[in-house]
């Protein structure tokens, strides 16, 4: 708070709230007074708070070698809708990085180790079929996923997302779409925990 006695002090003040107060003294000798009351915004000179956003790895499907040669993968499904999210950074599978380790079937934490030697990312995300695709030939079997999520940093992993007893891919893939707020909810969850 300043306080001028006498005269007026034109000084442009760097802030938009600003009030200027004025009495008057009704005393023979008086001078006015004028009373400066500045309001400080502390958030002008302060740094802007960069989130960083979370590092996510779609490991490939445990059980979905056989899958893909008849074209079933929603791997790509999954990345499609996460990287809808602001907060998340999608992180390449690299073949060529990962060449010479271990990376078909892993859908537990002990057996995502060799990919966490050569891929950095803050949430695996660990995806199988509910069963298995030589099992379901002459069959008519349902359709079923799951999801299953690693913390790389805490090692905590979680089961997201799933479903069974689904009559075609197509309702499998509408099942994904339709659970993407809990999965990501879940990463968010998860990615809190260091």
């Amino acid at each position: 708070m300043f306080l001028i006695t006498g005269c007026k002090d034109n000084t442009p003040v760097k802030t938009s709230d600003r009030q200027t107060i004025k009495q008057d003294v009704s005393e023979p000798d008086s001078t006015n007074v004028v009373i400066d009351t500045l309001s400080v915004n502390t958030t002008e000179n302060e740094p802007e708070v960069v989130k960083e956003k979370t590092t996510i790895l779609v490991i490939q499907c445990s059980n979905g070698y056989n899958y893909s040669g008849g074209g079933y993968d929603f791997n790509p499904l999954l990345e499609k809708e996460l990287r809808k999210i602001d907060d998340f950074e999608i992180v390449e599978f690299s073949y060529k990085k990962l060449m010479g380790s271990i990376y078909q079937g892993v859908y537990d934490k002990k057996y995502a180790k060799p990919i966490m030697e050569k891929i950095d990312a803050d949430i695996y995300i660990m995806t199988r079929f509910a069963d298995d695709f030589l099992e379901r030939r002459g069959k008519a079997t349902n359709w079923g996923y799951e999801l299953k999520l690693l913390n790389t940093k805490t090692m905590e992993q979680k089961i997201s997302i799933g479903a069974d007893s689904m009559e075609s891919y197509e309702e499998l893939q509408e099942n994904i779409t339709k659970n993407i707020d809990k999965l990501v909810k879940d990463i968010q969850i998860l990615s809190t925990k260091k």
